[in-house]
């Protein structure tokens, strides 16, 4: 489809002016695995953007809705200050002064688990080795 149509129209007085009517960029996809999932012990992924031009701008928001804008990069990383739990980002591009609808991606951090405990065990030289058996939390 075209990015603009050019509408002409007379006014009231007679004068000819010509309208230019847009159409909305697609939404931008971003590139992290689409939703993702990392442990807290894990460091924090960079999203990417990918729009549909190289003169888009994009903005990213912290939750599914647009909101205060996190940043206007075609990256963003979330900040190490994150704890466990589900986060939702969105992401817009502009192009030709029209802003797409958002692309939402959701981002969790789950809990790092615990170490399995194994007891200690002893065998004496030439005695059959006891199975070792580890216990998780």
């Amino acid at each position: 489809p075209p990015r603009s149509t050019l509408f002409p129209y007379t006014t009231l007085f007679r004068s000819t002016a010509t309208q230019t009517i847009r159409a909305l960029p697609p939404a931008p996809n971003h590139y992290f695995f689409n939703d993702s999932v990392i442990c807290s012990n894990e460091p924090k992924p960079t999203f990417m953007a990918d729009g549909s031009s190289v003169s888009s701008t994009y903005r990213w928001f912290f939750s599914a809705t647009p909101g205060s804008t996190l940043g206007t990069n075609k990256t963003y990383k979330p900040a190490n200050s994150l704890t466990t739990g589900i986060y939702y980002y969105s992401l817009t591009q502009t192009l030709d002064g029209c802003t797409s609808l958002p692309d939402t991606l959701v981002f969790t951090i789950r809990q790092q688990p615990q170490p399995p405990v194994a007891p200690d065990v002893n065998a004496c030289f030439g005695q059959e080795i006891p199975p070792l058996t580890a216990i998780g939390l």
